[in-house]
Parts: C-alpha cells; structure tokens; sequence
C-alpha cells in the first residue's frame, strides 16, 4: 500500500513555497499566466517530470495506479495550488479511460506509454448542439476499407488542441440509440492531411489558461485498430468513464475552497481591525470553523465515493452523481462565507495573497457543470431513488449486515483493496446503496458509544445519536 502521507509531502515539497516568486510553482506565476490565458506548459512539465501521470496509468502498463484514492488526492493537493494545471492534467486522466475500460491489452500498453512519454488525451465527447445529451450526438463513423472515416465536430473539449491523442465518441449505426455508438482512439500524427482541423480556443471565465477547444474531423481515416472495445459498446464506456470523471471534479472544488480558506485565514491572522486581528472577531472565527467543517464533511464523501470505485463497483453509479451534485453545491456556499470575511481584499488582483482567492473564486464554478451538470446528475439519482428507498426502508437484516460490513471499509483509507477495475464499474445500482442501508445501525452503534464514552465526549456523542421527532 501506498504511503500516501509521505508521497504528498514529497510533491509538496517538489512545488516549493507558493509565496517565494522564485520558487518552481508560485502564486504570483500562475496568477501571471492566467491573465494573460496561457496554458500552463511549464508548470505540467514540471509535475510531470515529478512523475505525477504515473498515478493515472495502470501498474500494469508501467504506471503506479493501483488505488484511485492515491491519484484522487496528489491531484487534489496539485489543484490546491492551481486548478488549471491540475485540470489540465487530469483531462489526459480521464482521456485515458475509455482505454482502461474497453481496449485490448495492446491499446491499453501502448496509450499509457504516449502518457508516460509526456503525450496529452483528449475526450471528445461533447458537440456544440447537444451538449450533455450525447445520444444525440452528429459525429459519425462509417466503415471503410481498413479502418472507419469520422466525420463531425467536437467541441468545448479540453486539451482538444494541445493533445496527441483525441478519443472520439462517434455513431456507427444509422440508428444511434444506446448501441449505436463507439469511441476510437485519433492519433493526431497519423491522421491524413485535411482529415483533422482545430477549432479556435474559448474564451473561460475561469480556468483562463486551460486549453478548451475543439475539433472538426472531414473524412478523417482511422485504421480499426483505432476502436476501443466493439462497434456498439461506446455509450457503456463513456457512462463507465463519466463515474471517474464526477468524482474527480470534486477534488477540484474542494481544492479551491481549501486555498480560499487558507488564503482567508492567512488575511485573518494578519490584518488588524478595531484594536485587534481580524481572527478574534466572534463572527469570523465561527465562518472560518463552519468554512472548515465542510471541507470534513466533503472529504468524508468523497473518501468513500473515490474508494467505492473499487470496493462496490456495482454502486459507483449512484455514488459518482450524489458526489458530483452535493459537494459543488454545498461548497459554493462555503466560498461565500470566506469572501465575507476576507471582505474587499477577495476584490483585488494586483496582490497573490488576494489574486489566487479570486481565480480560485472563478476556477471552482467548472465543477458545477462540467462532466454532467447539476440537472444531468440528480436525473440520474432520481431514476434509481425508488428502489433505494425501498430497500433502506425494508431493512432485511441479512442485507443490513452485509450492507454495514461493506460499509466500513469505504470509509477506512488503511483498508487493503484490489487493484482498480474500471470495467467491473456498473451503469445502475439496481437498488443498492449501502451506506443509506446501514444508517440506521451505525446511528445505533453511535448510541452505544455515547453510552460507553465518559466527560465530554459522551455529551457530545449522546447528542449526535439523539432521535429527533
């Protein structure tokens, strides 16, 4: 098992001071590098040269992705500096998933070594009508002798221009519908001329230097070996894909909202007001607790949404969506909170004390929308709610107890796992979630703590554990 505690610090230390202007990666770079929207070349060169794509490619393949939680959270720790390169390092991440999920072990080798080598990925799923609705999606691809000829545009995707590779979700059926669709691997060097052109980079409110583009295939050959998994199976793979991709994003709000409450509690300490620092006003002190209260809170989450993935893959789906929905939602108000304290400093861009709240401020809204909105991800939990309730409300005691037995482990990091099976991951839940099912029994078990505990901490507990009419 990884010692991830130690590996953190290591890349910590590999980032330097944020505040020394001279260090490798500091507040007053990426804030120089974000007004003028420029992508962070050398800042994901020099994580890379760290050796952070390893986390993202299976041990297998040369990588040293073994467990999600250990690239979930050097990536979070990356984000807490700056979101962009963190995004734009993730995106070859979860780029690389249709691959892990549906390729042949020869795809599989040979993408984790374009990653390895210093390549970028692209997931080009999007299109400029649709949206989130990729059942609608134009971009074709029809047979042809020793390969298949894409035809469409992709856009709004990131690393769409800087990336090697681009996977392209495509329809290979006059049909469509939920087989009707594939993903191939485009390799920009062996695409033929005219076959492949770039779209103009989209302004962002946040994320500035982020490359967020698109691209327009014409005729575009690709050899069959181009396909991920079989012709039909592309709708599975991007759903499959899609659970990672929720539960990454969170680690990007929970980054912002950490360097914002940093940044404030730095501002706090030092700024001095009506006879004494900002931190010993009552007011402040109790936004600061709370803004740090829901960081736990969300960390608790996502340690068992990220963990899910591999010990109840059947589940994930429902996991990812409530992730993806609960944890930006119940941060922005967090941020709010902190911008209040802070007060007008959070308004200046001249100082990198100040400046990094405010593009952490306009980084974080990405994760309200991006790898299916609000709206896409309470659809699906909607959809498998019913059947949820049902089985919670039941409580049939052989499934309470293999639902608390499976339960714990989601919330222990320290709890041995197997490797990561991205394609044992399943599109519905099919009425299971186990910690909703064992509710009950850990609030029981709270109660028998508190009963057991002495002093404060059986106040504490017996409060915890009290029924509410």
């Amino acid at each position: 098992m990884t010692d991830l505690p130690a590996l953190m610090a290591d890349l910590e230390r590999h980032l330097g001071d944020p505040d020394d202007p001279d260090g490798p990666m500091p507040f007053s770079r990426i804030l120089r590098l974000d007004e003028q929207e420029r992508y962070p070349h050398e800042f994901v060169d020099h994580l890379a040269a760290w050796g952070l794509y390893d986390w993202i490619v299976p041990a297998e393949n040369g990588g040293k992705a073994v467990d999600v939680q250990d690239g979930f959270n050097l990536y979070r720790l990356v984000a807490r500096r700056d979101p962009t390169s963190a995004t734009a390092m993730v995106l070859t991440s979860l780029s690389y998933m249709p691959v892990w999920i549906a390729g042949t072990p020869e795809q599989r080798q040979h993408f984790a070594d374009v990653i390895r080598g210093g390549g970028k990925l692209a997931w080009g799923l999007s299109e400029r009508r649709h949206g989130s609705d990729i059942l609608a999606n134009d971009t074709t691809a029809r047979r042809t002798e020793g390969g298949w000829l894409l035809d469409g545009e992709k856009w709004t995707i990131g690393n769409a221009t800087v990336a090697d590779v681009v996977m392209v979700f495509a329809r290979t059926s006059e049909r469509g519908g939920p087989g009707g669709y594939s993903v191939f691997a485009v390799e920009k060097a062996a695409v033929p001329d005219g076959g492949l052109e770039h779209l103009p980079d989209e302004p962002l409110h946040g994320l500035r230097g982020l490359d967020m583009s698109g691209v327009r295939l014409r005729n575009c050959f690709v050899p069959d070996s181009a396909l991920l998994g079989r012709a039909g199976q592309g709708l599975e793979t991007a759903l499959k894909s899609s659970q990672l991709a929720r539960v990454a994003i969170a680690s990007i709000a929970m980054s912002c909202v950490d360097t914002a409450l940093r940044t404030t509690l730095d501002f706090a300490v030092r700024r001095t007001i009506f006879g004494g620092p900002v931190f010993e006003v009552p007011y402040s002190q109790r936004q600061l607790v709370e803004s740090f209260a829901d960081l736990l809170v969300t960390d608790a989450l996502t340690t068992g949404a990220v963990r899910s993935l591999q010990l109840s893959p059947d589940q994930a789906s429902i996991w990812s969506s409530v992730v993806k929905y609960f944890v930006p939602t119940f941060l922005e108000e967090t941020l709010g909170r902190l911008s209040t304290v802070l007060g007008a400093r959070y308004y200046l861009r001249s100082h990198p004390r100040h400046g990094i709240f405010q593009k952490v401020l306009r980084d974080f809204a990405i994760s309200n929308f991006a790898d299916g909105n609000t709206v896409v991800n309470l659809k699906n939990i909607a959809l498998q709610l019913e059947k949820l309730l049902a089985n919670a409300t039941a409580q049939d005691p052989g499934a309470v107890a293999g639902a608390v037995a499976r339960t714990r482990p989601l919330f222990d990091p320290a709890h041995p796992m197997e490797p990561y099976r991205p394609a044992e991951q399943q599109l519905f839940s099919r009425g299971v979630d186990d910690p909703v099912l064992a509710l009950r029994a850990a609030v029981d078990e709270l109660r028998r703590s508190a009963g057991r505990a002495t002093g404060g901490d059986a106040a504490r507990l017996g409060r915890r554990g009290r029924r509410r009419r």
